[in-house]
């Protein structure tokens, strides 16, 4: 998709109106009438029209109507920068369908504007405002929420989920881990090191001093030795907060070594 981020005089404009039978009935709400507002509102902001959408005899309660189908389907393709509304509830009137709409149009660098609701009047505005950052937030949250989701089943299932894994090679045909015998015995070697040395920061000088290459080849720092000393994959377990699945094939430190740090 071609990203538009930038909205000024000159940019395609799509025109949507939409009046149920009730409303034309009882207001005189009618679609010409609309159209006429909104093309006249175009022309003094210097848009060009280039599509125009109309639902006649429907009502905003859901996205049953053909012209707001179509306009959905159209925002995809570049067509057209800003939607232009009579009023904010011609687009929907239902409380879950507006903001989706919103987010949906946004999400296509596609602004919408109203006619006899412009910024700061009408009871749709800071509404407007404000969802689209909230939606933002809301989908990072959610695919946050998937990711963990995810993970704990991944992880249920015995397969490893990720992180660090410095003395592994990580599988992707099995989705397993699997032992890198030079790392794995620099593993051991720090395990034992540190007893004798109980420090950290000396456990990272004398691996830099030793030249023994780090996972990433930085360097050896305090902070990557304490988490390594604390992870418990080398006890031989996929861990991801509560959960924790045996891999005994996995296992470089003895429960009696790890132990001992622990007790340090």
């Amino acid at each position: 998709m071609t990203q538009k981020t930038v909205f000024k005089e000159g940019k395609r404009a799509a025109i949507y109106v939409r009046v149920s039978s009730n409303e034309q009935a009882q207001n005189g709400w009618g679609l010409e009438g609309q159209y006429d507002d909104s093309r006249d509102y175009c022309d003094k902001q210097g848009y060009t029209v280039v599509r125009v959408f109309r639902d006649d005899g429907y009502s905003g309660a859901n996205l049953e109507r053909p012209g707001i189908k179509k306009l959905i389907e159209l925002a995809h393709y570049d067509l057209f920068d800003i939607v232009v509304l009579w009023k904010y509830d011609r687009i929907s009137r239902d409380r879950v369908d507006f903001p989706i709409l919103l987010y949906y149009l946004h999400n296509n660098d596609i602004k919408v504007e109203s006619v006899r609701e412009p910024s700061g009047d009408g009871p749709y505005n800071d509404f407007v405002v404000g969802i689209l950052g909230l939606f933002s937030d809301l989908e990072r949250r959610m695919l946050k929420i998937r990711t963990m989701m995810g993970i704990k089943t991944r992880v249920k299932n015995g397969y490893f989920w990720g992180g660090p894994a410095y003395g592994y090679i990580y599988n992707p045909k099995t989705g397993h881990l699997e032992i890198n015998k030079k790392e794995a015995s620099i593993v051991r070697l720090i395990f034992e090191k540190y007893l004798e040395l109980n420090s950290t920061t000396r456990m990272a000088d004398y691996l830099n001093s030793q030249d023994i290459p780090s996972q990433k080849g930085r360097g050896w720092k305090a902070a990557t030795i304490y988490l390594l000393l604390k992870n418990e994959t080398y006890l031989g377990y996929y861990k991801f907060n509560d959960q924790r699945i045996p891999r005994p094939e996995i296992q470089i430190i003895s429960t009696d070594l790890f132990e001992k740090f622990k007790r340090e």
